[in-house]
C-alpha cells in the first residue's frame, strides 16, 4: 500500500498483477492445458520475466533437457522474433547465429535461473532437491513442468489418481514451508472437448478431480 509494488513476484502481465498481486508466496499456482497448447513457453516467458527483476528461480523440467529450454527461451528474447525451430535445427543466418551469441546467451546467462532435468521425478527426492537449492541460491520461486509427471514412492498403488493427488499435497505443504510461489504446468483431459464450450473445468485437471487439485487453497488459471 505505501511502497506502491507488487506483493508477490511480479507476473509480467500488469492487468494480471492487478488481479493477483503477483505470484504471493507460499501459493500454487497451476497452469492447465492440453498437450501442445504452450505452457512450457508460457512458465518459461515467467521464469525469464522474475528473473530479469531480480528474483531467483528453479525451474525443474521433468519433460525436456534444459537446452531445449534455453534455446526456446533464446527464441522468445530475440526480436526479431526467430522461431525455436529454426534455433535447434541451425537453419539461421550468419549474423542471427552472431546476434544469439552475443546478446540473447550473454543475458541469459546472466538470469538468476537454476535448472533441474534430473531423472528422478519421486516427489520425496525433489522435495529435498528444492529445499537444497532453494536455501543455497535464496531462491524466490519454483517453476515444475509438467506435475502429472512427478511420482511417489510412497504409495502402494497403481492409480494415477492417488499418486497425482500425493503429489499435490506434498507440492502444498512445500509450498507453504518454503513460503515461496510455486507455479506448475498440469494437464487437461479431453472432457472439454466433447462440450459446446470449450473452456476448462476444474474436474478437467488430468487425474485429479477428486483429489487436491479441486482444493480452494489452490490459485488456478487455465489456457486453451
Amino acid at each position: 500500500m505505501t511502497n506502491g509494488k507488487t506483493s508477490g513476484v511480479p507476473t509480467g502481465y500488469p492487468k494480471l498483477d492487478q488481479i493477483t498481486g503477483g505470484w504471493l508466496k507460499g501459493n500454487v499456482i497451476l497452469f492447465a492445458g492440453r498437450p501442445g497448447q504452450g505452457k512450457t513457453i508460457c512458465l518459461l516467458e515467467h521464469t525469464r520475466y522474475a528473473s530479469k527483476l531480480g528474483f531467483p528461480v528453479l525451474f525443474l523440467s521433468l519433460e525436456m533437457p534444459v537446452d531445449s529450454l534455453i534455446k526456446r527461451m533464446i527464441s522468445g528474447s530475440l526480436e526479431d522474433g526467430t522461431s525455436f525451430s529454426k534455433i535447434k535445427t541451425g537453419n539461421i543466418s550468419i549474423d542471427t547465429f552472431q546476434k544469439i551469441s552475443n546478446k540473447a546467451v550473454t543475458d541469459l546467462a546472466k538470469l538468476p535461473i537454476t535448472w533441474y532435468d534430473g531423472a528422478n521425478r519421486d516427489i520425496n527426492y525433489l522435495t529435498n532437491v528444492i529445499q537444497r537449492i532453494v536455501k543455497e541460491k535464496n531462491i524466490k520461486m519454483v517453476v515444475i513442468d509438467y506435475i502429472q509427471l512427478m511420482g511417489d514412492n510412497r504409495i502402494k498403488s497403481n492409480d494415477e489418481s492417488s499418486v497425482v493427488g500425493s503429489v499435490a499435497d506434498k507440492v502444498q505443504m512445500l509450498a507453504k514451508k518454503l513460503n515461496i510461489p510455486f507455479i506448475c504446468a498440469t494437464q487437461l483431459n479431453r472432457a472439454n472437448e466433447g462440450r459446446a464450450s470449450h473452456r476448462p473445468r476444474l474436474s478437467d485437471l488430468r487425474s485429479s478431480a477428486k483429489r487436491s487439485w479441486a482444493s480452494p487453497r489452490w490459485t488456478r488459471f487455465s489456457s486453451r
